[in-house]
Formats: structure tokens, sequence, C-alpha cells
């Protein structure tokens, strides 16, 4: 919670600052209703219950060419239960970052690092965020580039 908290407090102070021209925020919140039945292939297996999930991106533009993207998802969970994110490794977290990079948009390449969503095959080989780099190349209206992932 104290993570939550000094993130907001920096957002507040840190936005007044350069807000109207350089920061843009945006973000969505999801509620949902499950009601599961099923009608007596397993037994005891019935569920009700509701989710959620607030999620907040920043865009901060250094300059025309320039920007970095912070995406992050605060409380999500199944009410009741703590609304603490639930990782792979079964850590609840209170604060997940789901995306952070940076991106240099030139005439003939685009150039990405950081964390960033990649997908490979209309995302259904790869559908995940990574670390890595990736390098776009722009050939009169067609854009391809290698994907690298140093680190892992």
């Amino acid at each position: 919670m104290k993570k939550l908290l000094v993130v907001l407090a920096a957002l507040c102070i840190a936005a007044p600052a350069f807000a109207a021209d350089n920061l843009e925020l945006s973000g969505s919140f999801f509620l949902k209703g499950w009601n599961f039945t099923n009608d007596g292939f397993v037994d005891n297996a019935d569920s009700s219950y509701f989710d959620q999930r607030l999620r907040v991106q920043s865009k901060f533009k250094a300059n025309d060419n320039t920007y970095v993207v912070l995406r992050t998802d605060f409380g999500e969970g199944v009410w009741g239960e703590n609304f603490a994110y639930r990782h792979a490794d079964n850590n609840k977290k209170e604060l997940e970052v789901d995306r952070a990079f940076a991106v240099m948009d030139r005439d003939m390449f685009t150039l990405t690092a950081g964390l960033q969503w990649f997908d490979l095959g209309i995302a259904e080989v790869v559908d995940n965020p990574y670390t890595g780099i990736k390098l776009d190349l722009k050939f009169d209206g067609v854009t391809m580039g290698p994907w690298l992932q140093p680190f892992r």
C-alpha cells in the first residue's frame, strides 16, 4: 500500500508542472460479475463472484519524436480476496507494472526499449509483455524489423 501512495503522491506533485503539453493520462476501470452453473457435470463447482481492475497509463513526451509510457494495474482481483494482483509466481502485489518503455520515432526507423507488448502470429504464437528492444525499419509504407531480448 505504501508503494501505491508514493506513486500517487508523485503523480499529484509532478503532474501540474508539465501536464498541459507533455503528459497524457488515460485508463480504464472494469467490474465483472461471473456466474457458473455446471448442471451436474462437476459436484459443488457452481460459483458466483465479482472481480475488478483499475488501469492507469501515462505517456510523457520528451519531444516530438521521443516519449515514455508507463501502464500500471491497481487493485486487480476478486471481491473479498484482498484486492491484490496475483502474479504467476503466486505472490500478491498491490501494483502491477504492465508496460514501461521508451520510444524514439524517426523518419526511417522506430526504436522501442523496455517492458513492452510483444505479439507474434496475430497474438497466437506469442502474446505477452516482454523486456527488450524492438527496431522497426520503415520502407515505403512497409514496417519491419527485429526484436531483441538481451537479458532474460
